[in-house]
């Protein structure tokens, strides 16, 4: 069901998108799809947000640097694929729609947040953090960033990628 609603999503939109038809994809009844997911924004949330988490993976390089570049550049290719495409487009129309606004805070960006807190964590007991660096704080700077840029639109491109590596490196990153 989650894979026949990323394909519908593709094709027609969020708007466009109807319960019958992620149905008739998947080859179940609609009480099937209601059974599971109560609307249509809990369930376009979480194909979109299995989907990704497959697509940017937890990266783990051996370096706070390392696994920031891995992770924006699988976010960068993630976001020019047609689902990013997708995840853009709710992002907009979670503006005027707060349970799909709600969806995606608790599906997708959480999975996101704790990603960054365990990079952060990692790179913590490496030695290569600050002495008592908030990451709670950096974790939520991070995918505020993210949010925002998808929601504004603008592009989540390589000079982000630069710039937030930067960020890091004299906010955060021990003096080597």
């Amino acid at each position: 069901m989650l894979g026949a609603t990323a394909a519908l999503l593709c094709e027609v939109g969020y708007g466009a998108l109807t319960m019958a038809a992620v149905a008739k994809r998947a080859k179940v009844s609609k009480a099937t799809i209601y059974r599971w997911w109560r609307s249509k924004a809990a369930l376009v949330v979480e194909a979109v947000s299995t989907l990704a988490s497959g697509a940017v993976p937890e990266p783990d390089t051996g370096s706070l640097e390392g696994d920031v570049r891995v992770a924006l550049a699988d976010l960068l290719a993630f976001m020019g694929s047609p689902l990013g495409g997708v995840v853009e487009a709710l992002a907009v129309a979670s503006q005027r729609n707060p349970e799909l606004a709600r969806a995606l805070e608790e599906n997708f960006l959480a999975g996101r947040r704790e990603m960054v807190t365990k990079v952060l964590g990692r790179a913590e007991a490496r030695g290569e953090l600050r002495h008592r660096v908030d990451k709670e704080l950096v974790a939520d700077v991070a995918v505020s960033l993210l949010f925002y840029r998808i929601r504004r639109p603008a592009p989540i491109d390589r000079s982000l990628v630069d710039g937030f590596i930067r960020l890091l490196s004299q906010g955060v990153q021990r003096a080597t």
